[in-house]
């Protein structure tokens, strides 16, 4: 950091700072004293409307690097089933033993002889290695809760573009294109079913 970044004036010291519950704070050392610079958090809220705290869970992956088209065709296969079914399928797709249907993103896609009533799909490993990180983490928020896990089913599985990382490719005669990545949003909400 430059030093005329960190003067006092720019910055207060360390022992007159305070942070909110919502801030991280960055400490740093200028011309013999530490001060300390507060950042405001992203807020991030969930794309469910009606979540009820009482008899649902949910659980949420922010900004992960996957893609957001395989992200989105796994988190609709899960759709409607128990944890231990969706874990169960996840793990066979991370196995390359159980294909995902592309319903939406489906064109250049290869046809796969195990789907029934959709031809297209694939095997996003990755995608669903981290949907399966966020059912695990909503396995955990039920047992906290005081739910049964093994009766909990998804009623709600999202995932959308957030946060793009610009990129450039480079083209000919000296010129780039913009290539950006889409990190994306990951939400899972379950009930637990009588």
């Amino acid at each position: 950091m430059h030093p005329w970044r960190c003067w006092p004036w720019r910055h207060p010291p360390l022992d007159s700072f305070h942070a909110t519950r919502k801030q991280k704070v960055f400490i740093y050392y200028c011309r013999g004293d530490l001060y300390a610079r507060c950042v405001s958090l992203p807020q991030f809220g969930y794309s469910y409307s009606g979540y009820k705290p009482a008899v649902q869970v949910r659980a949420s992956s922010r900004e992960a690097d996957v893609s957001p088209k395989t992200a989105r065709e796994v988190c609709r296969s899960i759709v409607g089933l128990t944890v231990p079914e969706a874990r169960t399928f996840l793990e066979e797709v991370v196995a390359l033993k159980r294909p995902v249907a592309f319903r939406r993103f489906k064109l250049k896609s290869g046809h796969r002889s195990e789907l029934q009533g959709f031809p297209a799909g694939a095997y996003p490993e990755k995608s669903a290695g981290e949907v399966l990180k966020v059912l695990e983490n909503l396995q955990s928020n039920a047992e906290f809760r005081g739910l049964n896990p093994d009766r909990v089913k998804i009623l709600h599985a999202a995932a959308y573009g957030g946060r793009k990382l610009p990129g450039y490719a480079p083209r000919a005669f000296g010129r780039t294109s913009p290539s950006m990545k889409v990190l994306v949003h990951i939400e899972l909400v379950g009930a637990e079913v009588s």
